[in-house]
């Protein structure tokens, strides 16, 4: 049976693209993280807060077991520290061979609205398209809509909305809809 298994991995990874091998190796190298290990990073980031905290580091520790999965668990365990989550997201790209998931760059867009860090949020969105990070899709504007409708700004999801094409994105009638739903979804009617 084991060499079963070993033979439909093999023949997995002979059909995987090459690009692809890697990440898959370092998958199940590094998954699923140890809910200690996230417990001890969740900690550390509550612990340095501040800014002028060495939280970099602090984490140094951690870096040959970052994984990305290991950086969404800690992601969605920190979505209350706003700032400290976003050092750690930006420590763990700058770990050589390292790459974010897509979700993790989601989750990091959901934690920054939700703790109303919105110049941050815009600064990490413009960062990611000069750089090309990720492909910003119209669900990144969405949960943008829904974290400003949450603060009760919804003049700024409607900018945000506008903005859109500044990200290459033509908004078109999904995106419309999903406007309207945060606005009225935090009672305001009168905005949508």
């Amino acid at each position: 049976m084991a060499i079963r298994t070993f033979s439909s991995l093999l023949r997995t990874l002979h059909q995987t693209p090459k690009a692809q091998t890697f990440r898959f190796f370092s998958t199940l190298l590094h998954d699923p993280p140890s809910p200690e290990l996230v417990n001890e990073i969740s900690r550390v980031l509550s612990d340095h807060r501040n800014p002028k905290d060495d939280l970099e580091h602090t984490l140094g520790v951690y870096s040959p077991r970052v994984s990305s999965n290991l950086v969404e668990q800690v992601l969605k365990r920190c979505k209350n520290l706003g700032f400290p989550a976003h050092r750690f997201f930006l420590w763990a790209r700058r770990i050589p061979d390292f790459e974010h998931s897509l979700e993790s760059y989601h989750i990091l867009v959901e934690i920054l609205g939700s703790s109303k860090q919105f110049a941050l949020l815009w600064d990490f969105l413009i960062e990611a398209r000069e750089y090309n990070y990720f492909e910003i899709t119209p669900k990144v504007f969405w949960i943008v809509f829904r974290a400003y409708s949450r603060a009760n700004l919804p003049g700024e999801a409607t900018r945000a909305f506008n903005r859109m094409i500044e990200f290459g994105i033509k908004p078109c009638l999904d995106d419309l809809d999903q406007l309207l739903h945060a606005l009225c979804d935090r009672k305001h009617v009168s905005h949508a």
